[in-house]
This record gives structure tokens, sequence and C-alpha cells, in this order.
């Protein structure tokens, strides 16, 4: 088992499948006197992928009277997966029809934990296609999950072949989120008019459903049928629901309205959008700063002053933040405060170098291993569980600037297989230290054992380390990108100031 998993861990191709993309966009204004600002906006309409990141399988199991059956799911809810298969395979061929159906379904569930979906995908295949309603249910769920493992790992082709498999009788819910994991699919390979048709079919009031008119707007828009997407969306951002996820879908959809109303010159409507959008919204701080752009839109730059101003006194771990200010004196410059707007391009080109020596010092602590080993260790330590919850990941003065990078799919399955690793790695200790309290065993057959366990335990620190090494690149990837971007805030931020020297509005330079 430990060299399947080993193979496993190994042979998952780690790519990059973002969603979400970002296209910079520059925005300038110039009126009578006023010199040429530029101020940097990131933003794409963009769909919203419910499947991107990790989450709990709905696998269940319903009036389980098997004591055998309990005992395995004990030893899963304790974490003994090691345990629990020993029980599903030491009985295997000892079980009735309907414990034997359950037995097989549950050693899929681990090995798909584990991300052996080899593995499981034989023990699915294996099954016969008539089986008990629950049986059926949880089967499906399993090809979706094995699905959904093969999406985020960047895999899409094998992500559509096991859609292929899940039975055509399936729960209501299941067939929502399978025609909005396939919508998905079909917007990854760019097959736009595809996933507006598999969306159209989706009805009802689920969360599914919710997604799948989200997506569909946003679909319809980049198509360019804005009438009918801004219709779809508006619907979700009239939701009425209490549930967090629901929640984030209704800000987002009502972000993208308002994006789609400011660049079609409809501010009203789009001031209406981003000002429903939650303060403790993820995308509060993007609303923020297209709120201060529909206000420019206005003509109303006193309001757009007081929109940035507030937005440049947050963490500037977040862009936008830092987009920010640009846009403050950009404000200025269009209210007449020229010499203001100066002194807060400075201040912003100061703050930008500050970020920059800040990134530079946390480039080369992930460069010696300090701040990659320490975001490791301390997952480690916090538990098998903890890993696959990026909102537990540690975020410190060095890993704050990572934020983006945690939230990745290529990070998550980074941080997986590295977790896999370390645990194997600690289980080969363990079981080394029990061949040598054996006492009924000659020290000749404690040694074949051990040398044996000493060949995998080799084979797998080589392996972690080569995932460390992984886990470093991208972090230094995502650092480098950043300070590229603070370089360009600042020479656009030089340029504005010379612009305005140079048309002579500033008191300073008569």
């Amino acid at each position: 088992m430990n060299q399947r998993i080993i193979r496993g861990g190994l042979k998952t191709r780690l790519q990059s499948q973002s969603i979400r993309s970002k296209t910079m966009q520059w925005l300038s204004t110039q009126k009578d006197a006023t010199s040429l600002l530029f101020i940097i906006i990131g933003f794409a309409i963009s769909v919203y992928s419910p499947l991107s990141n990790a989450e709990e399988s709905n696998f269940k199991f319903y009036d389980t009277k098997s004591p055998y059956i309990r005992a395995v799911l004990f030893d899963i809810y304790q974490e003994k997966y090691t345990s629990a298969i020993g029980r599903l395979i030491s009985r295997r061929y000892r079980n009735n029809d309907k414990e034997k159906l359950q037995s097989e379904l549950l050693l899929a569930h681990i090995y798909i934990s584990f991300r052996m979906h080899d593995d499981a995908e034989k023990i699915l295949n294996a099954l016969p296609k008539r089986m008990p309603s629950n049986e059926t249910r949880n089967k499906n769920v399993l090809w979706m999950d094995i699905a959904k493992a093969h999406f985020r790992a960047g895999d899409i082709n094998a992500a559509q072949d096991t859609l292929y498999k899940l039975d055509n009788i399936v729960s209501s819910k299941l067939t929502r989120e399978r025609e909005v994991f396939q919508a998905q699919i079909l917007m990854s390979q760019k097959k736009y008019r595809e996933a507006v048709e598999e969306l159209e079919n989706t009805r009802g009031s689920s969360d599914w459903a919710a997604y799948a008119r989200y997506n569909l707007g946003v679909t319809l828009v980049r198509l360019g049928n804005e009438k009918r997407g801004i219709k779809k969306l508006k619907i979700v951002s009239r939701m009425d629901s209490n549930e967090p996820e629901m929640k984030s879908l209704k800000d987002k959809a009502n972000y993208t309205l308002g994006y789609i109303y400011l660049k079609n010159k409809n501010p009203d409507k789009a001031k209406s959008h981003l000002q429903k959008i939650r303060l403790n919204s993820p995308l509060a701080n993007k609303a923020l700063m297209h709120l201060g752009l529909v206000y420019s839109e206005m003509d109303n730059h006193k309001q757009s002053l007081a929109a940035w101003l507030t937005l440049s006194q947050r963490d500037p771990s977040d862009s936008t933040v830092l987009e920010s200010m640009l846009a403050v004196p950009f404000a200025f410059a269009e209210l007449g405060g020229f010499d203001q707007a100066v002194k807060n391009y400075e201040l912003g080109i100061d703050a930008y170098r500050i970020e920059i020596k800040h990134i530079n010092k946390v480039i080369q602590s992930v460069k010696k291993g300090h701040t990659t080993n320490a975001i490791l260790e301390q997952l480690i330590e916090d538990g098998a569980e903890s890993l696959d919850k990026s909102d537990l990941l540690p975020v410190t003065e060095n890993t704050k600037y990572l934020l983006g990078l945690y939230e990745s799919n290529e990070f998550q399955e980074a941080i997986k297989n590295y977790k896999d690793l370390r645990s194997l790695e600690n289980k080969l200790k363990k079981w080394t230290f029990a061949i040598y309290r054996v006492g009924n065993m000659s020290k000749t057959f404690k040694k074949v054992y051990v040398d044996k366990i000493a060949l995998q335990q080799s084979r797998l620190a080589k392996a972690a380390q080569e995932m460390k090494k992984h886990i470093k690149k991208m972090a230094l990837e995502t650092l480098q990108n950043r300070k590229n971007k603070l370089n360009i805030y600042i020479k656009q931020a030089q340029f504005a100031t010379a612009q305005i020297y140079d048309k002579g509005h500033s008191v300073n330079s008569r």
C-alpha cells in the first residue's frame, strides 16, 4: 500500500488551473491642464468555482446495523485509516452481500482520501450496476469526489471521463452538482456556448442551482449577450440566504454587475450594486476601489477621494490597497490639489519601496528555507485534518504575502502530498520501533523487515524534499510577481508626478 501511495503522490502533475484570471486595465484621464494620470485596476469577469478547493465529501452511511461496519467507521472517525483498511481487507471475502457492498465503498472512500484514485476506481468499476439506493448514492458521490480531485489537479480530461461514470439515477442535489461541474469543465476548455447549454438545464433553488445561475450569467456576458447575462446575475444578487457561501456568491454577483455597469458608463446602477457588498466580504476592498471609480465617472471626485483614502489606510498586503495609493493622488489632481497629489504620489512611492524591501527579506528567508519550513512544520503540528483547510494556514508578517498562494489549487495539492509523505514517514518510524519490540522474532527476520522499512523511508524522505522544493518555488514566484507589480506602480507614480511638474500645476515647481 505504501508504494502505491508514493507512486500516486509522485505521479500527480501539479499544474495551476486557477479559474479566476486577472486583466490589467490602464485607466487614464486628462482634463484641462490636469496631467495624464494612471490607475491600475485588476479585474476580470470570472466564473465562481465551488469545486476549486478541497471540500468535505458527501459520502455517508444510513442505519448501519453491522457491528463490523460500525467498527470500521469508528476507526475512520478517529483517523485510524491503517486500522480501517486492515479490517476491510481482512474480511473482504467473508461478508454478506450488503455488508460487502458497504465494505468496498468504505475502502474506496479511504483510498480517495489518500488520493489513491486508481485503486478506488478499480473497486467502483467492479461493483454491480444494481445496488440498494443508499449504496448507489454513495458510489455516485465517490465518482464525483474522484472527478473533483482530477479537476483540482489540472487533469481536465480525466475529470470529464470520471464524470461520465455516474449513474443516470442520482439525487436531485447531485444532478445539480454534476451539471455545474460539467459546465465548469467546458468553461475551462473555453467551450462557452456548450457551457451555456449545460447551465440552461439547471433548475430549482438549491445552492448548486445558484452557482449555475451565476456562472450562466457570466458566460452569457462573455459571449456578448449582456442583457440575458445581467438578468441571471440579478437573480443571484437578490438571493435571501444566511449560508456563508451563498452570501459570498451574492457579493460576487453584485460586484460583477457593478463592474459591467461601470464599463458600460452607467455609474448609477454600478453604485447601487457595489454598495450592497458586505463590509466584511473578501470583495470589500475591490468594491471600494470600484466605488471610487463610479464617483469619478460621475465627476464627484470628493466622494472618490473619500472612498480611496479609506481604502489606502487598510492592510497593504492586499494589492487593491496598494492600487489605491495611486488612486488617491489622482483624485486630488482632479480636484485641483496638485501639491497634495504630488505629495501623495511621493508617499505612495515610499510605501512601495518599503514593501519591496520587506519582500526582499521574505524572499531571502524563503530561499534559506526559514519561511517555508515554518509553514510546513506548523501545519504538521496542527494535525492531519487542518492541512486540508487553507483558513488554518499560518499568517505572519512574512507569510501574509502568500495568502493568494494558499488558496490556489496547486498549493493545496502540494500541501496534501507533503502531508501524506510526512504522515507515512512517521508511520514507518512507529513500525520500526514495533518490530524491535517483538519478542518471538529472530534478529535475522527483524533485520529483513527493518531494512525494507528503511528503503521506503529513504524514498519518502526524497519525495518530501522534492515536494518542499516545489512549494518553495511557488512561494518565490508569488513574491517576485508582487515585487514586479510594485516596481510598475513606482514607475507610474513617478511618471504621473513628472506630468504634473511638466504642466506647471505644482506650486512647488514655480
